[in-house]
């Protein structure tokens, strides 16, 4: 149902804005191997994943009838090596690597898995229900809406940039950004250590390179503006501040004193591996996913770009990239003779 690249930087963001501390030190350490461990040695782990983005945890439907849709197929592509922590003995896992020797090792990091299975429930309806889902088969379509999201890279970005590209869909629900130094892609690179920045956080304080979201604010001075076919949004240029508080706030709904906290515990921390940049697009309703209400661009491409300035200057040698997701609620039509089609 979908084939995004960099399925894993998305699953990253999206635990930034819907995950809360109290999740992330109990079902993602205990079962998901949430964190980064600091030890000499390489690990060994078991570990399960039960959580997914798009069609197969985001959808408006908890079952799906494969006798109307037939078999399904699921392809899972595993992550590069350069999503992996280099750590030479002695050293913090945070510090550069200390000669030639050492980088090479860490250049040849690799993985493997085994005994890899998957867990699928299943359920048998009663003869009534199956007879109600026939009946409204043919004379419509059943509709199951689900979440989608495209993906746009762009290279070379310094102290100001504007990052374009389009989208047509039904229902654009949300915009995210994230940059990143470009040597995310290489493997062997060296880990973020969040302590070395601040010690007031709380919570995963190792960031591999590839999940190293840095908003490179310059003291408070960056701006950043979304815009919608040429409408500003907002109508002004807002403080990087006032993203981290749309981010842990309308990033998940998460509204109101009563609200569910955020895996978010420092400013510092944000700014320097956990920064999201957002603009929410949709009005969340109890019915979630089952519900479009986001910016309808179907039949046209929406012209969207973000732009952000003064922002730190890169370094000598360091090239950064920024990383764009468009999050979309699509459906899935059944229909009869096992027909399939999609509605974007």
């Amino acid at each position: 149902m979908s084939s995004i690249g960099e399925y894993n930087t998305l699953a990253k963001i999206k635990k930034l804005a819907e995950g809360s501390l109290d999740r992330d030190r109990t079902v993602d350490r205990t079962i998901h191997h949430g964190q980064v461990t600091s030890a000499d040695a390489a690990e060994t782990e078991s570990f399960v994943i039960s959580e997914w983005r798009g069609f197969l945890g985001e959808a408006s439907s908890r079952m799906l009838p494969c006798d109307i849709c037939g078999p399904v197929t699921i392809r899972l592509t595993l992550a590069q090596p350069n999503v992996l922590v280099p750590k030479e003995a002695g050293q913090s896992i945070g510090a550069a690597l200390t000669d030639s020797d050492a980088e090479s090792a860490a250049a040849q990091l690799t993985y493997s898995v085994s005994n890899l299975r998957m867990t699928v429930d299943s359920i048998i309806p009663p003869a009534a229900y199956n007879m109600a889902l026939r009946e409204r088969l043919a004379s419509n379509p059943i509709k199951i809406n689900y979440k989608n999201y495209f993906g746009f890279s762009m290279s070379g970005v310094g102290s100001a940039f504007t990052h374009r590209f389009s989208a047509s869909s039904h229902s654009i629900d949300n915009l995210w950004n994230v940059q990143r130094n470009s040597n995310y892609l290489t493997t062997g690179v060296v880990a973020t250590q969040l302590t070395n920045n601040s010690t007031a956080g709380v919570g995963d304080s190792i960031v591999p390179a590839y999940f190293a979201f840095k908003t490179h604010d310059n003291a408070g001075a960056s701006t950043y503006q979304w815009q919608v076919n040429n409408t500003p949004r907002p109508v002004y240029r807002a403080k990087l501040l006032e993203a981290l508080v749309d981010f842990v706030g309308y990033g998940s709904d998460k509204i109101g004193a009563k609200a569910a906290g955020s895996i978010i515990s420092d400013r510092d921390w944000w700014h320097n591996g956990q920064g999201v940049v957002g603009y929410r697009m949709h009005c969340p309703t109890e019915l979630g996913v089952a519900c479009k209400s986001g910016f309808d661009t179907s039949g046209v491409q929406a012209s969207l770009q973000l732009s952000m300035q003064g922002l730190t200057t890169p370094s000598s040698g360091e090239d950064r990239t920024s990383y764009v997701f468009v999050e979309t609620t699509q459906t899935l039509c059944l229909e009869a003779g096992k027909k399939i089609s999609l509605v974007y």
